[in-house]
């Protein structure tokens, strides 16, 4: 009789309890948790820097466009038209794009990251952190 009841507690001790299973579950959630969070952050930012580049890109090929074109004369139509004709997705995420002090900016992104590589001739402070290329 001592073969069965040493049988048995080899079988009870073969699997994992109710609140180990829990226990793995509940810590996979928090990780794929914040890992979701952190694919989310990764996406948004790439959308941001999308933006910012493709809205310099414009700039710079809207001036040469200005110069050779049109005699550097600037109009909202005539900045219109050439989006139109430029047939490019420039926001990812459909941001209104505007021709303001001669700078091409959008709507969503204007005030987000560095969007321009000009900036040399402003001070700034100590604190800002370095632009990357």
């Amino acid at each position: 009789m001592d073969t069965t009841n040493g049988n048995c507690k080899e079988f009870r001790n073969a699997g994992f309890s109710m609140i180990e299973v829990l226990l793995v579950i509940t810590i996979l959630a928090i990780i794929s948790s914040i890992a979701v969070l952190s694919l989310i952050s990764s996406i948004e930012k790439a959308k941001t820097d999308v933006c910012n580049l493709n809205t310099k890109q414009v700039e710079k090929m809207y001036n040469t466009y200005l110069l050779f074109e049109n005699d550097s004369k600037h109009s909202e139509a005539l900045f219109a038209q050439y989006l139109q004709e430029y047939g490019e997705e420039i926001c990812p995420i459909d941001g209104e794009i505007l021709y303001i002090d001669g700078k091409v900016q959008c709507s969503l992104h204007s005030g987000n990251g560095d969007n321009g590589e000009d900036d040399d001739d402003e001070d700034k402070g100590e604190g800002e952190s370095v632009p990357y290329l």
